[in-house]
């Protein structure tokens, strides 16, 4: 069985994408391992007497955090011992073999249809981060029924309140047969998913280590779309991990038994 953990970044009225990446790890063989490796950073980079609730976030971890954080001090954190931090977040995928699923908006081609009245500026945020969860829950399903021959999956989010409500209902659907049928998806090679089973669950970055790596994936392929500065550097390391899958690959599956 694989636990998938995702997470987004871009939520932001501020940012033009928005993406939500999601690692794909072995529950037997890889979790208690990467949890491990994942304490070893701890140990790594942070002092003793900061470790305590401490947690990794990588746009904190970038740019020094707000008041408060512990990177803010630039004397004693400056841009380089930071960002040795990043360096061995997003290294992670590929040291174990953690295959990346991406969902990703551009926020200014979000569709927007004729409605009898206005969507608010919540409501489309919401719309726009469970669209990213689905796009991202497409490419997880795909890899698994590609990858494996019976294996599923449970996936876990971050918590996040005003998208959980919307993230969950279109989980929901996309497991459910004859809703799909009904909105046009019969004889699909990906809907209803099947690897993909009960709710989305969710947490919080503190007690979930691995959805830290989730949060530094998500947060290197935003700033890689965006062409921001030391973008390269970051995204580099996971590029060998993203999952690409082409048209003869998902067209293979409406040979294959779900």
């Amino acid at each position: 069985m694989r636990v998938t953990y995702t997470d987004e970044s871009g939520l932001s009225s501020r940012e033009l994408i928005l993406v939500q990446a999601a690692i794909i790890v072995h529950g037997d063989d890889q979790v208690v391992p990467v949890e491990e490796y994942l304490e070893s950073l701890v140990e790594k980079h942070i002092p003793a007497d900061k470790r305590t609730d401490f947690f990794f976030h990588a746009t904190d971890i970038y740019g020094g955090g707000s008041k408060g954080c512990i990177f803010r001090d630039e004397n004693e954190w400056p841009d380089e011992r930071r960002w040795a931090i990043l360096d061995d977040l997003v290294a992670i995928p590929a040291k174990f073999g953690l295959p990346i699923c991406v969902g990703l908006i551009e926020k200014a081609k979000f569709p927007s249809q004729p409605h009898e009245r206005a969507h608010t500026p919540l409501e489309i945020s919401v719309a726009m981060h469970a669209m990213a969860i689905i796009q991202c829950e497409i490419g997880v399903e795909l890899w698994l029924r590609l990858n494996t021959k019976m294996e599923i999956t449970h996936i876990i989010a971050e918590d996040n309140g005003d998208v959980r409500l919307a993230a969950r209902e279109a989980h929901t659907l996309l497991r459910n047969k004859d809703a799909m049928e009904k909105e046009g998806f019969v004889n699909h090679p990906c809907f209803p998913f099947k690897r993909i089973r009960d709710g989305l669950q969710f947490t919080s970055k503190a007690e979930s280590r691995l959805l830290q790596i989730a949060d530094a994936c998500a947060w290197a392929i935003r700033r890689i779309a965006n062409g921001m500065p030391n973008a390269p550097r970051f995204y580099g390391p996971l590029r060998s991990q993203i999952v690409e899958l082409d048209e003869k690959q998902i067209a293979s599956l409406k040979e294959q038994p779900s």
